[in-house]
């Protein structure tokens, strides 16, 4: 009767080792993004929108910018999957930069398709 609690405390632990974790690594990473998409999302700084195309994984978009050494984060926006991209270097400096990198770095599909036969346009082209 004395080891039957060993297994609740055992449970409670567990739970809390959890809510821990919620509280203090995952809901400051959503805090940082969604400052993050706010800020690119604001008119006043200068930023590229890569629309994603269908079967094209948004999120290796942003780590092939990412290894570029560029600023981006995945956005939903209108049904529409976009990258944004921080260009407060100059939209002219940053633009080539991305190009080659998603055109060299991130794949079309989950096939490995390359997107180097296909044109990577931004937007505001």
């Amino acid at each position: 009767m004395g080891g039957a609690g060993l297994p609740g405390l055992i449970f409670a632990v567990v739970v809390l080792v959890l809510i821990g974790m919620l509280v203090f690594v995952f809901f400051p990473w959503v805090n940082s993004r969604r400052r993050k998409v706010e800020l690119l999302a604001d008119p006043g700084v200068a930023t590229l929108e890569y629309e994603v195309p269908e079967g094209q994984d948004p999120v290796v978009v942003v780590d092939a910018l990412k290894q570029e050494g560029l600023d981006a984060v995945g956005e939903l926006r209108q049904g529409r999957q976009l990258v944004l991209i921080n260009a407060t270097e100059g939209t002219e400096v940053v633009r080539p930069r991305a190009r080659a990198a998603i055109a060299e770095r991130a794949p079309l599909n989950t096939q490995g398709d390359s997107a180097r036969d296909r044109l990577v346009k931004f937007l505001d082209e």
